[in-house]
């Protein structure tokens, strides 16, 4: 060949070498730029991410200034091991769930107390540790709590006012240490003051977790389900993610004058005498229908999504029965429960007022194996996914002003899994805090000093109790005041139980009046 040939075949290797070169940086400068996107298909993430940002689904919803550099890589050597990592990839063998659906396993509760708890119960598993322990220090690095970047920036600002220049107040600090550590967790001192300290704290742990994620290592994409009583409750906790996850002049929220339409709500007018916490519990929406999923992208947060693209579902019971179903329905959907990692249910004694059966529903209804496979990559699954041992990795959390019956007669509030026989066991144990078991009582503080007789009822089995009362009812203590009616009240704490007596009230022909 001659020399011009050879000349030019050298200049063409050396521009496919410089090609190469320039291709290979930028797909490693890409992968680092997108190290915490999670999605179905990470090849086309950053397209669709692109796409979403385009999409003005609103007018002036749309404010798009996020540093391509923003990345979530650990600056600092970390001091120990991701929990998240701890928790996922521990790989349970056969004989572990046998031990944990044995009844007959007795593990002795670890007690103790701690001034921002008072007492803690720790009840381990027959497979987790046999004690807990719980540092003091309420400035912590959030870097070495494995938090992600991207939520650190955010964190100090939406938190400023419960912490003031630290990082946790004492209770959100302790809290943290818990709830980050995947066991189940009940905490039964909430109140209105300590409300706001406690939502941030779940929400920073919801999203620490979805940003960790593998979508495609699940059934279906979402991750987190958060149970709340009203709407007002879901809206401050979809603010408190939406500024985790975004500054006020970045980032996009898809459909947000749709969702404060919809969500917020006008307070009572106080021209009526009420106590205080009536005006804080009811203020804002308290529809107690809803239902909503959130899909979080690296620049977007789409509102209303639908649930199978969602990565948490934020609703009530009733929100979430109406689409679950009954058995025989032709249009019920549960699927998209098959695959939560963290099921949260705040302020549980208001859900214990409204109507309990919903909770027992949903729980019966959380990771089972999908009716349908929903485009799933089998290969991409965890191994005790596959098994249908997912319920026994599932972390639960539940936040209460006291201490609830329903929980302890159903023997378990992890997950308040006992429907009926059925009982599911967190494989990592639980903790109960705020002085459990023990309650403040007041009948002797009664200023008019009436009778009060107290029945006992025979009931062999936890299945029978409604039955066995309502026939007491009718049998023995109904009988009593047909010939003396007048000023009688009769309070029902269960839904299900008011129906019945209702029901058979009116049946009788007895004259009453309802008050819920």
């Amino acid at each position: 060949r001659g020399k011009k040939d050879i000349a030019e075949e050298i200049t063409l290797n050396k521009n496919n070498e410089i090609f190469e070169t320039t291709t290979a940086t930028k797909n490693l400068d890409d992968d680092i730029s997108s190290s915490d996107i999670e999605s179905d298909n990470h090849t086309d993430n950053m397209d669709e991410e692109q796409n979403e940002v385009s999409e003005l689904d609103e007018s002036n919803d749309s404010t798009v200034n996020i540093s391509e550099s923003d990345t979530d890589e650990d600056p600092i050597p970390l001091s120990t091991e991701d929990p998240y990592k701890i928790h996922f990839e521990k790989e349970l063998a056969s004989d572990d769930i046998d031990k944990l659906k044995d009844a007959n396993q007795k593990n002795i509760p670890h007690s103790f107390k701690d001034e921002r708890l008072d007492t803690v119960m720790y009840c381990p598993t027959p497979i987790a540790a046999s004690t807990i322990s719980l540092s003091t220090n309420d400035n912590p690095d959030l870097r070495q709590l494995h938090v992600k970047q991207r939520l650190i920036k955010q964190w100090n600002v939406i938190n400023k006012k419960n912490a003031s220049d630290c990082t946790f107040s004492p209770l959100q600090e302790v809290l943290f240490q818990l709830v980050s550590g995947y066991r189940d967790v009940l905490y039964v001192k909430r109140t209105f003051d300590n409300a706001d300290k406690i939502r941030n704290v779940y929400c920073l742990h919801a999203l620490n977790h979805v940003l960790k994620e593998f979508h495609d290592q699940g059934f279906t994409r979402p991750k987190v389900l958060i149970l709340v009583p009203f709407r007002e409750s879901a809206k401050k906790i979809v603010e408190t993610c939406n500024n985790l996850l975004l500054a006020t002049d970045e980032g996009q929220i898809n459909y947000k004058k749709r969702f404060y339409s919809e969500y917020a709500g006008v307070d009572e007018k106080r021209n009526v005498i009420r106590p205080d916490d009536y005006w804080q519990l009811f203020a804002g929406n308290t529809d107690d229908h809803f239902r909503i999923g959130i899909n979080i992208t690296r620049k977007v947060v789409k509102l209303y999504a639908p649930f199978y693209n969602s990565d948490i579902i934020v609703a009530s019971p009733l929100g979430l029965r109406t689409i679950i179903g009954a058995d025989g329905d032709k249009n019920r959907d549960y699927d998209f429960l098959s695959s939560l990692d963290i099921v949260i249910a705040d302020q549980v004694d208001v859900l214990l007022m409204q109507n309990w059966d919903h909770m027992l529903h949903i729980f019966k209804h959380l990771n089972l194996q999908p009716v349908e496979s929903h485009d799933t990559d089998f290969s991409r699954l965890r191994m005790w996914t596959l098994n249908g041992w997912s319920a026994h990795y599932r972390q639960n959390l539940f936040f209460s002003s006291f201490n609830t019956f329903m929980s302890n007669v159903l023997k378990s509030f992890s997950g308040l899994c006992i429907y009926h026989s059925l009982t599911i066991t967190h494989y990592n144990g639980k903790i109960k805090c705020g002085n459990v078991d023990s309650v403040e009582g007041s009948i002797c503080q009664v200023g008019l000093q009436i009778p009060q007789v107290f029945h006992k009822i025979d009931c062999s089995t936890i299945s029978d109790i409604s039955d066995r009362k309502f026939n007491f009812f009718k049998t023995e203590i109904l009988p009593q005041y047909r010939s003396e009616q007048c000023r009688t009240l009769i309070f029902i704490p269960s839904y299900f139980d008011f129906v019945r007596i209702k029901n058979y009230l009116r049946k009788e022909e007895i004259n009453y009046d309802c008050i819920s």
